[in-house]
């Protein structure tokens, strides 16, 4: 990693956002350790650094990679890099949040999909996956009211309407 990179990465950490309750953020030493060891392991990460411009964007593709290849201890461990990075980004606690539920840790699913909702409460696909994490915890009328909130940001998403109707055969 180059000292505009390092530098720059150094800013963002500085300017996170520190109540994220249990989800532990990565510090900068840990940081640019992770990003170094990837970039030795993983030539695609290069790649996508290279190709993006962007390391949190890096992170963010990258640790999609891992999640549809089902490593999901590692597309965690990505994600948790680029929230450290870029704390106010909702789509990455998302992101974080359905690595934690495919790596079967749904308290830590919960707690960062609930923060990807406390940055911003417009988007149906986030309100979709808290019902299911809500649902699958027993917490069943709180489950409804975020489907119905996911529901009536987007009426026409199939996805929402797909896990409506499982919602309901499941009931």
């Amino acid at each position: 990693m180059s000292h505009l990179q390092e530098s720059r990465v150094s800013c963002l950490l500085l300017e996170r956002d520190a109540s994220h309750g249990d989800v532990p953020l990565m510090s900068l030493p840990d940081l640019l350790v992770k990003i170094a060891e990837w970039g030795n392991e993983f030539p695609i990460f290069l790649t996508l650094q290279v190709r993006t411009g962007a390391l949190s964007t890096a992170l963010r593709e990258f640790g999609a990679m891992c999640r549809r290849a089902e490593n999901y201890e590692m597309a965690v461990e990505v994600f948790l890099a680029a929230v450290s990075m870029k704390s106010d980004d909702c789509w990455l606690w998302h992101n974080l949040s359905t690595a934690y539920q495919g790596a079967a840790q749904e308290h830590r699913a919960l707690q960062c999909v609930r923060r990807a909702l406390d940055l911003d409460v417009s988007h149906a696909e986030i309100w979709t996956q808290y019902s299911v994490l809500l649902r699958s915890s027993g917490q069943a009328k709180q489950a409804e009211n975020a489907f119905q909130r996911a529901l009536a940001l987007a009426p026409e998403n199939a996805e929402t309407h797909c896990a409506e109707r499982t919602r309901q055969a499941s009931s």
